[in-house]
């Protein structure tokens, strides 16, 4: 007569399959859409040329939050960088300048007073001549699209 209290395998599924009824502290919370506040300026010196262009056409095409400037003309003064990234609202930036003609440097650093490096590009491949088609989510936008 002191046998447990047991449920049937059917009693069980029928039990966890009953969802809670919602109290009234509880509020439905709408869903929270991200939305990305990082931006990336990216600009060049003045003197790059055709071929450092097209690396910096396919930076932009790679990198779908960017901001492009026009050609900075100083390159004494890279503190000129950071004021023109918070006039655009960037977080981030990409400086691309050259040295005798031949040499590039690629400079990324975190805009407001973050830290910055500075890489030199060996050897510059396109897209075009990997034949790569670049960021494949370029096109597809809800505007787009037409509802059928």
């Amino acid at each position: 007569m002191d046998e447990p209290l047991t449920l049937s395998n059917d009693e069980e599924v029928e039990e966890t399959k009953k969802s809670p009824t919602p109290t009234t502290t509880e509020v439905a919370q709408p869903s929270i859409r991200y939305t990305n506040k990082q931006r990336v300026l990216i600009l060049c010196g003045r003197g790059i040329n055709a071929r450092h262009r097209h690396l910096m056409d396919d930076l932009k095409l790679l990198i779908p939050h960017h901001k492009k400037d026009n050609k900075l003309d100083t390159k004494d003064h890279l503190a000129v960088v950071n004021e023109i990234a918070e006039m655009k609202g960037c977080n981030s930036t990409l400086f691309l300048e050259t040295r005798n003609r031949n040499d590039l440097y690629l400079w990324a650093c975190k805009t407001p007073n973050g830290p910055s490096i500075k890489f030199r590009v060996l050897n510059v491949h396109t897209m075009s001549e990997l034949r790569m088609t670049g960021n494949c989510m370029l096109g597809l936008k809800k505007r787009n699209f037409e509802i059928v």
